[in-house]
């Protein structure tokens, strides 16, 4: 709501329909779908079993289909609860403005940590389950995750459909992740390691790539 109504005080009508037309236009490349709805999952699994092998379990990738099946249905909702309505704020209204005023990476970082701490009411809740990953782990995993959401949605020209669909498999992953980690922190540390190297990835792409749309919004307007 807040991303709403703050872009149409400042870019009027003209503005919210661009803001919603960016979160309806699925004219992706397949490989984007790919990468938004299988990366978050690949994260968890290699965690998962790295984990188990570091530990000594022999059923080192074994995974209750259970598990796995468990996380569908955490996709299918996070289109509509909480990715949704967080995207329009996060990558719809702040991102942009940020990205214009320090660039790529410096504009994911800052705006990784009020994304984090959103999130830090989930271990209050009883039950919650995000009480299963640590929390400094989780917050640096939250920060890395806004430089990946950022190249994301620098590479597809500034599409919220990128970013909604890794925030909702992002959460469908952690069902998988968390529910390997009910006794040890261990799968949990592992993803945050993994998901903070590919960060260092995607910002080596965005120190570059964010210009060409920086420019291109600003022509638009």
């Amino acid at each position: 709501m807040a991303g709403v109504l703050c872009t149409a005080r400042e870019e009027g009508r003209r503005g919210v329909r661009k803001l919603f037309a960016s979160l309806v236009d699925w004219r992706l490349a397949a490989r984007w779908y790919a990468l938004c709805l299988g990366g978050p999952l690949a994260v968890a699994l290699a965690a998962v079993g790295l984990h188990r092998l570091a530990v000594g379990d022999d059923a080192t990738f074994h995974l209750e289909m259970s598990t796995v099946l468990l996380s569908a249905p955490f996709l299918v909702v996070g289109l509509f609860i909480g990715p949704l309505q967080e995207e329009l704020g996060w990558r719809g209204y702040v991102l942009p403005r940020l990205v214009d005023r320090w660039g790529g990476v410096p504009a994911a970082l800052v705006l990784g940590v009020p994304w984090a701490c959103w999130h830090l009411p989930l271990y209050a809740m009883d039950p919650g389950g995000q009480e299963r990953a640590p929390l400094v782990a989780f917050l640096i995993s939250v920060v890395a995750l806004s430089v990946l959401y950022a190249w994301f949605w620098t590479a597809t020209g500034g599409s919220l459909v990128v970013a909604l669909l890794l925030h909702s498999a992002t959460n469908a992953a952690g069902v998988v992740l968390l529910r390997d980690a009910r006794s040890d922190f261990g799968p949990s540390v592992i993803a945050t390691v993994l998901t903070v190297s590919l960060a260092a990835g995607a910002a080596h792409h965005l120190r570059h790539g964010w210009r060409d749309l920086a420019t291109r919004r600003r022509t638009d307007h």
